[in-house]
């Protein structure tokens, strides 16, 4: 089994603009994390090869945002993969950074790939109008996520999944909501201790392991994200689980490690 991290790239985020204070003042936290106001925040998207199957978590921006982003497919190469290599794409949620590179010019980059995106967020992104409940940051994701899974749907090559679906034995979906309805973790199942794709759970990484409550302005519902997030953190302490983070440092790969006020990353060396 290779697990190999992607990095699609990075983009400036403004931490007063985009963090939600929790319990803890920001400018407290940013402060004993050692960080400015805008931290550079990458993209990360994961690939798993059980050397039948090659599942990608997650495509990345493509080109629907920052020019530093959309570097998926020359990374994929990098890594001695070619786009037609992929067999399933597992979507932790529909937001563009997450799944804008699963097209191109309107056209499918996984010419076999299946993508597979959350009931759930389906049916809140591209069937209902909710429009006017999310913020503004992410309005977008309405058009977006329409024009690119329409691609996949032409061909026949669409599916919509619920919590606890599996894949070739080894990997199993885990709703985490609360950043969006759907927005589902992976947990794989290794015969050692498990790494789970927790999608975007954390975006600065220091400030919301120190500080749990502390939520993002693109959360559709904050305080279950809030929950979520406590729950995840003492349970993947409790379980020694590896974690594979989308808005981690590169690799994003890490261990959580309980403090006496919180919690920290511990990079995968």
């Amino acid at each position: 089994m290779t697990i190999t991290a992607l990095c699609d790239g990075h983009f400036p985020l403004s931490v007063h603009d985009v963090l939600r204070s929790g319990e803890v003042s920001l400018d407290t936290l940013m402060m004993e994390a050692r960080l400015g106001n805008v931290v550079s925040s990458h993209v990360n998207a994961f690939l798993i090869d059980d050397g039948q199957h090659r599942m990608l978590i997650d495509a990345g921006a493509g080109d629907l945002q920052d020019a530093t982003l959309g570097r998926m497919a020359t990374q994929l190469m990098s890594a001695g993969h070619r786009p037609s290599d992929i067999d399933i794409v597992l979507v932790t949620h529909l937001h563009p950074d997450h799944i804008g590179g699963l097209t191109r010019n309107g056209e499918a980059v996984f010419p076999r790939a299946i993508v597979h995106v959350p009931r759930e967020e389906a049916a809140f992104w591209l069937e209902a109008s909710s429009y006017d409940h999310v913020d503004p940051s992410v309005r977008a994701t309405f058009d977006c996520a329409r024009q690119i899974v329409a691609p996949y749907v032409a061909d026949g090559r669409y599916r919509l999944f619920d919590p606890e679906t599996s894949w070739y034995g080894c990997l199993m979906a885990e709703p985490l909501p609360g950043h969006t309805s759907g927005h589902t973790g992976y947990r794989l199942r290794t015969g050692e201790r498990d790494l789970v794709f927790c999608g975007d759970l954390f975006h600065v990484v220091p400030v919301q392991l120190s500080e749990p409550s502390v939520t993002v302005c693109y959360d559709n519902q904050p305080r279950q994200a809030k929950t979520t997030r406590e729950t995840f953190l003492a349970e993947a302490f409790r379980r020694g689980d590896a974690v594979a983070a989308a808005h981690a440092p590169f690799p994003g790969l890490g261990h959580i490690h309980k403090e006496a006020q919180g919690y920290t990353w511990l990079p995968v060396a």
